[in-house]
């Protein structure tokens, strides 16, 4: 079984220590109903760097400010022969440092946290980094 790591190296792990900065029906829309968040919102101030969170390849990479997600890096992790495929989701980012088929390791910095997409103009306590497990 691998063995997963944060995707980034900053501390309070979850913006603002919010429940609704993490996984599930954590969000209320404008009449109050509740939705889903797709993933996690740690703390990264714009420039922290991202972190691969297991050995794998570099399956996309978006360097566009565009959609909601702006920049954006999708890493297939390594995982057993006879397991589900899955996948490590970077939103939000300034910057990217690796290319579409690059294989990385756990660890290995990706590029940079930013405030693309809808994460553009937060102040400094809201930025983050975007991450889903998929």
């Amino acid at each position: 079984m691998p063995v997963y790591q944060w995707p980034v190296a900053c501390r309070p792990f979850i913006r603002r220590g919010s429940l609704n900065n993490t996984y599930g029906p954590v969000r209320h829309n404008a009449d109050g109903s509740v939705r889903n968040h797709q993933g996690w919102d740690p703390a990264a101030p714009v420039g922290t760097s991202i972190l691969a969170v297991a050995d794998g390849t570099v399956y996309a990479v978006r360097d566009e400010d565009a959609g909601d997600y702006g920049r954006t890096l999708t890493l297939c992790l390594d995982t057993p022969a006879n397991d589900d495929v899955r996948y490590a989701f970077y939103a939000h980012l300034s910057r990217i440092d690796a290319k579409a088929g690059q294989v990385v390791r756990a660890g290995e910095v990706l590029g940079a946290s930013g405030d693309s997409g809808n994460a553009r103009g937060m102040a400094l306590a809201d930025q983050h980094l975007h991450f889903e497990a998929r």
